[in-house]
């Protein structure tokens, strides 16, 4: 019988420099959360993509990673590890090491594992899963987190007893109510088909940010801009400011404005006409169309009277 035939291949299965695009260089390294870090598997990751970055926030239970990580972070960088340091329980949200740009974790998967005790989140092991959620969450409050990887086993997934949903649907029921400036998704990735020898499949909670919040419009503008000349306005935008102002009032006194808010609308607008009027509330007003109209920017005819138009909706 012949010999099974073994091909071999020249391709590391770290190198993911040559199955991803080439990254822009960072002006700076990214700082890198990592508690639960283990054996830092994101760490390797973004050495291999060539990514510099600075760890932080390094917590684990176990002790014995102490030389190991030291000499793959570099001596400058606080290791929280061991029973009583490296407890994520014990973290007070103070204490969280900032900035952070990038928060990776694998919390510990015994409460949603099929060969664990199956008490999903009356495990008290899933407290370290509840904390990492509260660190995510702290940092997006505080404006630093731009994106987060939380790695856990597909039990996760399983619907909790009596329930029509599971852990990880309560969790991202959670998140996308408080931190809707993230995009939260679950992917379930098998470790085979990504170049490596297993068989394990694996569930990531991902979000990475998709907008930075808002301001207000006040914030935009000098508490000195003049008021727009009324004589320097056509008599059709005069008629649509003048109905305007009423609606505005209306408004006020139904309780859907008040007298501090910032309203915008375009002066070739009106009701009844073919284009309708639209309101903004301290924001710009802004279409496809609006911008030609009128020989030049109704938004800013408009916005250049906010002093006039707050007094005529107090009267």
């Amino acid at each position: 019988m012949a010999p099974k035939r073994i091909i071999r291949t020249t391709l590391d299965p770290n190198a993911w420099e040559g199955l991803c695009p080439a990254l822009p260089a960072f002006k700076r390294p990214l700082y890198v959360a990592t508690p639960c870090i283990g054996i830092d598997g994101c760490g390797t990751a973004l050495d291999a993509l060539g990514v510099r970055y600075q760890a932080n926030n390094v917590y684990d239970l176990e002790h014995r990673y102490q030389a190991y990580l030291t000499q793959h972070l570099g001596g400058n960088v606080q290791l929280h590890l061991g029973k009583k340091d490296g407890d994520l329980c014990q973290l007070q949200l103070s204490d969280v090491e900032r900035p952070v740009d990038l928060l990776v974790s694998g919390p510990p998967c015994p409460p949603w594992a099929g060969q664990g005790n199956h008490k999903g989140q009356h495990d008290h092991r899933a407290d370290v899963f509840i904390v990492v959620m509260k660190v995510c969450i702290a940092l997006i409050k505080v404006g630093d987190l731009h994106a987060c990887c939380i790695e856990n086993v597909k039990g996760i997934l399983a619907k909790i007893k009596g329930s029509t949903c599971s852990f990880m649907d309560q969790i991202l029921h959670i998140l996308r109510q408080e931190c809707a400036e993230f995009q939260w998704g679950v992917h379930t990735l098998q470790a085979s088909s990504y170049l490596l020898a297993q068989q394990r499949t694996r569930v990531f909670l991902r979000a990475p940010l998709t907008s930075f919040g808002s301001r207000q419009l006040q914030e935009f503008l000098s508490p000195d801009l003049p008021n727009c000349k009324l004589e320097t306005l056509t008599e059709v935008m005069q008629k649509n400011l003048k109905d305007a102002q009423a609606h505005l009032k209306a408004m006020l006194q139904d309780g859907h404005l008040d007298a501090a808010d910032l309203v915008v609308f375009p002066l070739d607008r009106a009701d009844g006409k073919a284009y309708k009027r639209s309101y903004t509330t301290n924001l710009v007003y802004m279409d496809e169309c609006s911008q030609g109209c009128s020989g030049g920017s109704p938004q800013t005819k408009a916005m250049k009277r906010p002093a006039a138009k707050a007094k005529a909706a107090k009267k």
